[in-house]
């Protein structure tokens, strides 16, 4: 049968157009269940977000339909409102679901697996991850008060634009002299031109395109402000990124953020969790294309939504810590020893972001909620038993992974018992090494054949 563009075009805008209803009705369906979550107070502020996700959703839509592009944004096939409240099936671009799974995640309190995939870039920061993280308010929150206190009539330089430019937007807010902003993704640093633009901002931000690492500025800067830190802070590369920045400030600039942490303890994971824990289909739709884009199957991180602190079974230590006021090693190590605070069992080791754009500004990842998820480390999955007054003893590394940008985590120690039982662990993290199903906790996620096992 002969392709007729006018069907298919008239079949997109059905499909478009169905889309936008389905989401908009299980937004209206949402609503009750969320009035009856734990974070009720937070209703309005999810209303809103729901609001500008529509908004921004349909606008996106119009301007692809307008473009005429073949591939369309998104094709939802079929939703599941199931008590999971998971979309079982997509294909093309997830955005829609992608903004759906994380607002259920979030703010609905379910405690559940995600992969950890913005270190894999230009790959994973699609239009929703950016809404995401440019409306993260925990963070933004911090970054607003540093900057205010630290740019008036200043030169800044800016690390990795984004795609809104909003580092760069609140540095001109709070008086800043002139901002040049680098960014090293083309598309990106299309649509920030475009952002700046769109402001009036273009006597203020210059945004230029290339690499931190390489590309030079007209002039040096007060202050170099970046937010180049992973859920385990330097799994984005930002060390080596930051220790080339400095060429770009005068010689009593400034670095914001000033500093990161990395913590971590031992973790014990819910029972009613672990019967059930795994990838949906949006995971699995981006584990793909890391697969794909890396070239092969490996033991990609998990982060954990939604984990109750109270699930920590031990003290809390530093597993690294950047400090950007002077040059940061790219690998270190740190001896640290855990006392065990929860007798029970422990599956592994939970490490979060700890971020200090100034000395007086600090966001716990683990406290609040933020795109900085924990990251898990199923170091003793499925479970050793342990007594309070355990110890772990343990050696904490970070090196760099063969690109020389993005480091591999590494963990070796030993559980000690009261009674003077030692289990010896090791266990390494690889940004993208072919190790897979190294681990029981990995053979429960992924077939041989390198799939995820769905669960739903």
């Amino acid at each position: 049968m002969p392709f007729n563009p006018e069907a298919a075009f008239s079949s997109s805008l059905v499909a478009i157009s169905l889309s936008i209803v389905i989401f908009l009705t299980l937004a209206y369906l949402s609503y009750p269940l969320l009035k009856r979550s734990p974070l009720q107070p937070q209703l309005s502020q999810i209303k809103q977000e729901y609001l500008k996700t529509v908004r921004g959703l349909t606008q996106n839509l119009q301007q692809q339909t307008r473009s005429g592009r073949k591939q369309l944004l998104l094709q939802l096939l079929g939703f599941l409102v199931s008590q999971d409240w998971l979309i079982t099936k997509v294909e093309k671009h997830p955005l829609m679901t992608k903004a759906l799974l994380w607002l259920i995640a979030q703010d609905y309190g379910k405690i559940k697996l995600n992969p950890s995939l913005a270190v894999y870039l230009p790959i994973y920061y699609d239009d929703v991850t950016y809404f995401f993280l440019t409306n993260d308010r925990p963070r933004n929150e911090r970054y607003i008060d540093s900057i205010n206190r630290a740019v008036k009539d200043k030169i800044v330089v800016e690390i990795g634009t984004g795609k809104d430019a909003i580092l760069s937007r609140f540095c001109c807010a709070a008086g800043a002299k002139k901002v040049y902003t680098i960014e090293i993704n083309e598309r990106v640093y299309q649509q920030a031109k475009t952002c700046v633009a769109s402001l009036g901002l273009e006597d203020k931000i210059q945004v230029i395109l290339g690499d931190g690492q390489t590309t030079e500025i007209p002039e040096l800067a007060d202050i170099c402000v970046s937010e180049l830190l992973g859920s385990i802070a330097s799994s984005e590369g930002v060390a080596p990124i930051i220790n080339s920045s400095r060429r770009f400030l005068k010689p009593d600039g400034v670095m914001l953020p000033s500093r990161s942490l990395t913590k971590f303890a031992a973790i014990s994971l819910p029972d009613n969790f672990l019967d059930h824990h795994g990838f949906n289909q949006i995971d699995w739709y981006w584990i793909k294309k890391v697969f794909r884009y890396v070239g092969y199957p490996f033991d990609i991180r998990v982060g954990v939504y939604n984990l109750p602190p109270e699930n920590l079974a031990s003290s809390i230590e530093v597993f690294e810590d950047l400090d950007f006021t002077q040059p940061t090693p790219v690998e270190t190590t740190e001896e640290v020893t855990l006392q065990i605070t929860k007798s029970g069992k422990i599956d592994g080791f939970l490490l979060w972001l700890v971020l200090y754009t100034d000395p007086e500004q600090v966001m716990d990842a683990l406290e609040e909620k933020s795109n900085w998820l924990p990251t898990f480390f199923p170091v003793f999955y499925p479970g050793v038993t342990v007594m309070v007054g355990d110890e772990i003893k343990a050696i904490c590394k970070v090196t760099l992974s063969t690109n020389k940008l993005n480091p591999d985590y590494h963990i070796q120690g030993q559980l000690i018992r009261q009674q003077g039982e030692a289990i010896d662990f090791t266990y390494s993290s690889f940004y993208q090494q072919p190790s897979f199903r190294q681990t029981p906790f990995y053979q429960e996620l992924f077939t041989p054949e390198g799939k995820a096992i769905i669960h739903t």
